[in-house]
């Protein structure tokens, strides 16, 4: 079986969409609806975006995406936690995306 990173409003959709949960589903759909913070649709089409912009690993852009940092310190908190460094010209790239979500 082949894994895929997703973001929590993509998460939020393949549950929404399911016709019966279990309990941990519905628990997991509890959860994400109060932490999803754009649209399913956004956040497809964010990911090859971002792909474009800067070269992440996809669980760093999925983490971005989740997380829709609004800051450098936002940004390079995130990053970091996964040992990427980020150059300043990226930086400014992913604030400015981020902001025209």
């Amino acid at each position: 079986m082949k894994r895929k990173y997703v973001s929590i409003p993509e998460a939020l959709e393949i549950l929404s969409k399911k016709d019966s949960l279990s309990e941990s589903e519905k628990d997991a759909l509890q959860y994400i609806e109060g932490f999803s913070k754009i649209d399913e649709k956004v956040a497809r089409k964010a990911v090859p975006e971002i792909k474009k912009l800067v070269e992440l690993p996809d669980k760093v852009i999925i983490k971005l995406i989740d997380l829709k940092p609004t800051n450098k310190e936002e940004i390079t908190t995130v990053v970091s936690s996964y040992g990427v460094i980020i150059s300043e010209k990226d930086l400014n790239t992913l604030v400015d995306y981020f902001n025209s979500l």
